[in-house]
C-alpha cells in the first residue's frame, strides 16, 4: 500500500501546478480524486490484511491439528515398542521356563538312570559277597 502512494505521489508532483492556469476548484477536485483513490487503494490493503489473517489462522489451526495427529502417531508407535518389548520379555520367560522343564526332565532321567545303576551295582556287590562267602571254608 505504501508502494502505491508513492507512486499517486510521484504522478501528482509532475502535474502542473502553476496558479495562473490552474484554478481553486480544479485543484480541488484533483485532491479530492487522489484523497478518492487513496481511499481505495486504503480499501484494498485492509480487504488484504484480512485476507492474510484469515490465510494465517488457516495456517494456525492447520498446524495445531498436524501437531495433534504427529502426537497420536507418536504415541500408537510408542504403544507398539513397548507392546513388542513386552511380547520379547514374555518369548524370552517363556523360552527359560521351557528351558529349565528340559533341564528339569534331563536331571530327573539322569538320576532315574543312576538310580538304576546304584540298583544294579548293590545287586551285583550282594552276589559277589554271597558268592565269596560260599567259597571260604567255615
Amino acid at each position: 500500500m505504501c508502494g502505491a502512494v508513492l507512486c499517486l505521489g510521484a504522478a501528482l508532483s509532475q502535474l502542473p501546478w502553476s496558479r495562473s492556469t490552474c484554478s481553486r476548484t480544479s485543484r480541488t477536485e484533483e485532491a479530492k480524486a487522489a484523497a478518492g483513490a487513496l481511499a481505495r487503494l486504503a480499501q484494498e490493503g485492509e480487504a488484504g490484511r484480512v485476507e492474510l489473517l484469515k490465510k494465517a489462522e488457516a495456517l494456525q489451526e492447520e498446524c495445531s491439528y498436524l501437531w495433534r495427529h504427529h502426537q497420536e502417531e507418536v504415541g500408537e508407535l510408542l504403544g507398539q515398542i513397548q507392546g513388542c518389548r513386552a511380547a520379547e520379555v514374555q518369548v524370552q520367560a517363556e523360552a527359560r521356563n521351557a528351558l529349565k522343564c528340559e533341564v528339569k526332565s534331563l536331571l530327573q532321567e539322569i538320576c532315574a538312570n543312576l538310580e538304576g545303576h546304584v540298583e544294579q551295582s548293590m545287586l551285583q556287590s550282594q552276589e559277589c559277597f554271597r558268592t565269596d562267602c560260599q567259597r571260604q571254608p567255615r
